[in-house]
């Protein structure tokens, strides 16, 4: 499949979510305004126990690597859901995504590089 652009790439790996987590039994609830700490959410109903509910950030996966979630993801307990070029889903276990520094701790990164040199 071609895709042209970030918009329809990101469009493909959402889909690709969307199918991996129904075939897990998930419901699965999309964020249709594009913008949001998530892009959906998994909820799979457990009988009588309380129901998992995953937030989920779509990340496409490029080189072994993906996109970092930021401190307010973290904060929120959102998972990473890696696609591949190929569309295969990994789902990145809890508290081993990658996260963002935030800007004062790039700013800090930035003073102890310059005074180093």
């Amino acid at each position: 499949m071609t895709r042209d652009n970030h918009l329809q790439t990101a469009a493909w790996a959402e889909a690709c979510a969307v199918k991996y987590f129904i075939a897990r039994n998930y419901t699965v609830l999309t964020n249709v305004s594009g913008h949001g700490p998530v892009d959906l959410v998994a909820v799979k109903s457990r009988g009588k126990n309380h129901p998992v509910v995953l937030l989920v950030d779509v990340k496409i996966k490029t080189q072994r690597s993906y996109g970092a979630l930021s401190n307010e993801q973290r904060w929120m307990g959102v998972r990473v859901l890696a696609v591949d070029p190929d569309g295969n889903c990994t789902l990145v276990p809890e508290g081993e995504e990658r996260v963002r520094p935030s800007k004062k701790e790039r700013k800090e990164d930035d003073n102890e590089d310059f005074e180093q040199n």
